[in-house]
């Protein structure tokens, strides 16, 4: 069960080297999109794993996906991609449980229960800022007119995220006295979440991201700490290039 397995991992001094011991594929599309985190979470926990990528053709067209979906292969994400497929247990569907399990399996997610408590809830207020951006609609493939989006695009980065960040920043601030840490003594899926938001925004979005966070010096920190942690350096080194 995994309720075992998570206190094992974490209280075993293996845990730190930890890999699954039966095969893991991630099947998802050339690109970074919900996949990316687990990716990421794989590569610092030191798991290995087949990382299956469906080419993306012109006009979005990905061939070996759609094979897949029409054939049941992703049933267990109800047709959709990313999928985690494991030797002798099957597959497994939604991006976030298969965060939390590789973040289990690669002792990233506390070191008892109340830490792993507060690690998922930081995890979860970054997935309420995602989705508050998706909400101003000013993404590429929004509907707004451009200037609707370009209206939306400046109150988000001007006064909604700033807003965010501040909250964030409050509440991760009474969670660690650690310098560049959001929980407990080392580095946990919290910290890759909160790195994963303020540093691998979009190229055109760098900027203005770094200056809505400007006034949160824990929340940097631990960006910055996450930014230079080896196993990351040397994922971001070599991880595919991608369109998005």
């Amino acid at each position: 069960m995994l309720s075992a397995t998570f206190l094992i991992l974490c209280g075993s001094a293996a845990a730190e080297a930890s890999t699954i011991s039966r095969g893991l594929k991630l099947s998802y599309f050339d690109a970074r999109g919900a996949a990316e985190m687990t990716r990421t979470l794989l590569a610092v926990g030191g798991m290995e794993y087949e990382d299956k990528r469906f080419a993306i053709g012109p006009g979005m067209d990905a061939p070996e996906f759609k094979q897949m979906k029409e054939s049941g292969g992703l049933s267990a994400n109800l047709g959709r991609a990313p999928i985690v497929s494991i030797d002798g247990e099957g597959d497994f569907g939604q991006s976030k449980a298969m965060e939390r399990f590789v973040a289990r399996e690669c002792a990233l997610l506390g070191m008892d229960e109340y830490e792993a408590f507060r690690i998922d809830a930081i995890a979860e207020h970054v997935r309420d800022i995602s989705d508050a951006k998706r909400t101003k609609g000013f993404s590429r493939f929004s509907k707004k007119s451009d200037e609707e989006k370009a209206t939306s695009r400046a109150e988000w980065f001007e006064t909604d995220l700033p807003e965010w960040f501040e909250r964030l920043e409050a509440c991760v601030a009474g969670y660690s006295s650690a310098d560049g840490i959001a929980v407990g003594g080392k580095i946990s899926y919290a910290d890759l979440c909160l790195w994963n938001m303020l540093r691998e925004c979009p190229a055109d979005e760098v900027e203005l991201t770094a200056k809505a966070a400007a006034g949160c010096p824990k929340l940097n920190k631990i960006a910055d700490a996450v930014a230079a942690h080896p196993p990351l350096v040397a994922w971001l080194e070599k991880r595919p290039v991608t369109a998005f």
